[in-house]
């Protein structure tokens, strides 16, 4: 399988992260229209217009959603933890690591987010804002979007904390001039410094 290793077409640039969390339930999905965006999983929905890029890390995600992702127009890439799967042509496949930030692939870290945030740096993304970074249910729910193929969603959520100290250690070590702030209300996710949504986006606007 051969590997894809993007090219810096965002260099100096900011990029937003579209994660999965509940947080982003009645977003409005205009304020990232012309802004550098990376979709997780299911955000390719949303179009391009809102979502340059998806990024999966699941096969048993892609087979369940390979029909209406022939009609994404965006930039789609993988980071499974396999060689042995056949992807469509337009599948960009990213050599995956198991856990860290990497300069020729991507650490799994256990969840997409992850993923999308070291996607977000080869892209040479110098600031990153995660959106939807909850890391947690909220009211039972664990996804802005339905979510059907994950049963203890609990249990997930403990992995992708419990990984996060190598993120950190690899930011701290290799990528200390990288800005990646928070942008997610009652985040769990405590790595990274955090910001209130709506001041973030009061400041983008009066800024």
């Amino acid at each position: 399988m051969d590997f894809c290793v993007p090219e810096p077409i965002w260099q100096g640039q900011d990029a937003y992260i579209i994660g999965g969390g509940p947080s982003l339930t009645g977003f409005n999905w205009e304020k990232l229209r012309g802004l550098n965006t990376i979709g997780c999983n299911d955000a390719y929905k949303l179009g391009t217009a809102f979502c340059n890029i998806c990024v999966f890390g699941d096969v048993k995600w892609y087979d369940s959603h390979f029909t209406s992702l022939q009609t994404y127009e965006g930039d789609l890439y993988a980071a499974v933890g396999t060689t042995k799967v056949k992807f469509s042509d337009d599948v960009k496949v990213l050599k995956r690591y198991a856990k860290g930030l990497q300069a020729d692939g991507v650490g799994w870290n256990g969840n997409t987010g992850m993923v999308a945030l070291n996607l977000a740096i080869l892209l040479g993304a110098v600031r990153i804002y995660l959106l939807g970074f909850d890391m947690k249910r909220t009211k039972q729910n664990s996804n802005w979007h339905p979510n059907f193929l994950n049963d203890n969603p609990d249990s997930v959520y403990k992995k992708f904390l419990d990984w996060s100290k190598y993120v950190k250690m690899d930011w701290d070590s290799k990528y200390p001039d990288i800005d990646i702030i928070n942008v997610t209300d009652d985040s769990a996710l405590d790595i990274f410094p955090k910001i209130p949504v709506s001041a973030f986006w009061e400041e983008r606007i009066t800024g």
